[in-house]
């Protein structure tokens, strides 16, 4: 009996530490997952940034909470949050985010996932350290979407991890980094 609890042991810590070093070796495995935040307060999904390989990262946006579905989505990824597009007053101009895209609301089962893929070596040239072979630095992110609930209505909702507003909007605007190790 005590052999079985050793192992349960080993297996509840032996393996998220293997899945840590794991992702140790050349190309990390490092992810974070954000809030999407609906009309300032309501949870109704979230967006994964994932490095899926050293030039390649992934942002996902999922809706997953009462039947919500996606309507458009607008993402900005730039070096610095000075280059996320921004009025002089320093709201966001979602109508000016690189990547974005309309989704048709009458097909529910097919607005819950909506992916974006950045290359880095084409987007984000400058990032790349030739004496580690890698992109390192930070990505300021911009993670914006139109959700629809069930009766309806829409409501505009934005990616949070550390609750960083736009310094000149006043409707909930957010903005957030993600640090490429």
């Amino acid at each position: 009996m005590r052999k079985t609890k050793n192992i349960g042991k080993i297996l509840v810590i032996g393996i998220p530490i293997i899945l840590f070093l794991s992702g140790m070796g050349g190309v990390s495995a490092c992810y974070i997952d954000t809030e999407l935040i609906a009309g300032q307060d309501t949870e109704v999904g979230s967006v994964r940034i994932q490095r899926m390989s050293n030039s390649i990262v992934r942002f996902t946006y999922y809706v997953t909470e009462d039947e919500w579905v996606l309507e458009e989505t607008h993402l900005a990824v730039a070096e610095s949050f000075d280059a996320i597009p921004q009025n002089k007053k320093g709201s966001p101009k979602i109508g000016r985010f690189p990547y974005n895209d309309d989704h048709d609301s009458c097909t529910w089962y097919n607005n819950h996932v909506v992916r974006y893929i950045i290359d880095l070596s084409s987007d984000f040239p400058d990032l790349y350290n030739p004496d580690t072979g890698r992109y390192e630095g930070t990505l300021y992110i911009a993670a914006h979407a139109v959700v629809i609930n069930p009766a309806g209505d829409d409501e505009t909702a934005w990616a949070d991890t550390y609750g960083q507003f736009f310094p000149g909007d006043t409707s909930g605007a957010l903005w957030l980094t993600f640090i490429l190790t």
